[in-house]
């Protein structure tokens, strides 16, 4: 199948797809869509480097703890709504199979 500029992320229709993403015990496995992916990586990025830097620097209230520790103070049930959104998330990312089919 001829390749598409610019919608790299059709890859996926490609015919030797099956053959080239095959894990290594034979079951195949879902590639991200690029987009989607390279956005999260650069996010995760930006993140990271966000936090590197008000770890390194000495200023009061620039991490993301001190800043979620700060609106707890402010308004405490949100304790409990982000106490949900991590037991979520790791439900999600370590029990979840449907993209693991």
């Amino acid at each position: 199948m001829r390749k598409l500029p610019l919608l790299f992320f059709f890859e996926d229709l490609d015919r030797d797809h099956d053959e080239r993403h095959k894990h290594p015990a034979g079951k195949h496995m879902k590639r991200p869509r690029k987009p989607w992916f390279w956005f999260w990586m650069v996010w995760l990025g930006m993140f990271v480097v966000a936090e590197g830097v008000a770890i390194l620097l000495p200023l009061s209230g620039d991490t993301l703890s001190e800043s979620v520790w700060f609106l707890q103070q402010g308004w405490p049930p949100l304790t409990f709504g982000l106490a949900g959104l991590f037991l979520f998330l790791v439900v999600h990312f370590l029990f979840d199979k449907r993209s693991r089919k």
